[in-house]
């Protein structure tokens, strides 16, 4: 699977989440809802750093 061909992510998460294997594991084992809630919070990233916030709050 790639994260970057998979429908509704967006292509920075998918970046981001590829660049850490911990929180892409993470990610993939939430359930739709709280996954959503990842998605929806990407869209909000106005810069590479804040799209790695994300993803490495993920694993906090």
């Amino acid at each position: 699977m790639s994260l970057l061909d998979n429908k509704g992510i967006p292509v920075g998460l998918g970046l981001a989440l590829s660049d850490n294997t911990k929180a892409m594991n993470v990610f993939y084992s939430l359930d739709d809802a709280s996954r959503n809630q990842v998605i929806q919070r990407s869209h909000s990233a106005r810069s590479k750093e804040d799209m790695a916030k994300i993803v490495n709050d993920l694993i906090k």
